[in-house]
């Protein structure tokens, strides 16, 4: 029998680790609006491993980590979004959001929740933020109607997948 640990650390990094493989792979036909995506899935797998390597040998707590995750998850992913939004939501109030969720989450971790406290301000305030970002793409979609088949475009599938994730957050 597999000792539960392990299970727990093969689901854990096997999905992200398999999306960074196949990034890896394909790096040259990744599309230049999905580099910020990749980035992130990149992210996620080497912090997936290094955490759960974390666990094993030094530490159980992981908490302190998460407030540096979310800060650059809400990076990478609104950098992803600007790409496709750009023509909606102009370049200067997109950046000014961007700077102000960064410097909360700084200001939180300094002075409200502490590092040691999960971050459930922040975490709330970024699902909001992303899940804007993911309806407001749907809507631009919707306008332009440039898209014959929605089920072939992967812009749909993985503004799907963080709506879904991040309406989850509340």
């Amino acid at each position: 029998m597999i000792p539960k640990p392990v299970l727990t650390a093969i689901f854990t990094i096997t999905p992200p680790l398999f999306a960074a493989i196949t990034g890896l792979v394909f790096f040259k036909n990744v599309r230049k609006q999905y580099i910020f995506l990749f980035a992130f899935v990149v992210f996620a797998t080497f912090t997936e491993i290094a955490l759960n390597l974390y666990v094993k040998f030094v530490a159980k707590e992981t908490r302190p980590t998460l407030h540096f995750y979310i800060l650059i998850e809400f990076f990478l992913l609104s950098f992803f979004y600007l790409r496709f939004l750009n023509p909606l939501i102009r370049k200067n109030i997109f950046l000014l959001v961007v700077i102000l969720f960064e410097a909360i989450c700084i200001v939180n971790v300094a002075f409200i929740q502490g590092l040691f406290v999960y971050p459930n301000f922040v975490r709330a305030f970024e699902s909001l933020i992303l899940l804007v970002f993911g309806l407001i793409f749907f809507y631009k979609v919707m306008i332009e109607a440039n898209v014959k088949k929605l089920s072939a475009e992967p812009m749909i599938w993985f503004n799907t997948a963080i709506i879904i994730y991040f309406s989850t957050n509340f």
